[in-house]
């Protein structure tokens, strides 16, 4: 039973992707029409910032996502006095 979970896993892990990918874009493409008109004073170089900030979204979620794990891995490896302590408390 967990070689079969183990197998089925990485298919199961690319569907969600997919499809958190694809409600990405589809979540980008509605605020996009949701916008009120533009101000005639407003360039269109706004509208071509806001498409760079949705394809950037990803990566940023990847890294800031993955400095907490980057920082867990690292007091593991050098160990001794980088490790965090548990402070327990007296029970009364």
């Amino acid at each position: 039973q967990t070689n079969v979970i183990a197998q089925q896993a990485p298919y199961i892990l690319e569907f969600m992707m997919t499809v958190g990918m694809v409600g990405l874009v589809i979540t980008a493409v509605f605020s996009t029409f949701l916008l009120p008109q533009k101000p005639q004073k407003h360039l269109w170089l706004k509208y071509i910032i806001m498409v760079v900030q949705w394809i950037v979204f990803p990566i940023t979620m990847i890294l800031f996502g993955s400095i907490p794990a980057t920082d867990a891995q690292t007091r593991l490896m050098l160990g001794g006095r980088w490790r965090l302590g548990f402070w327990v408390t007296e029970k009364k």
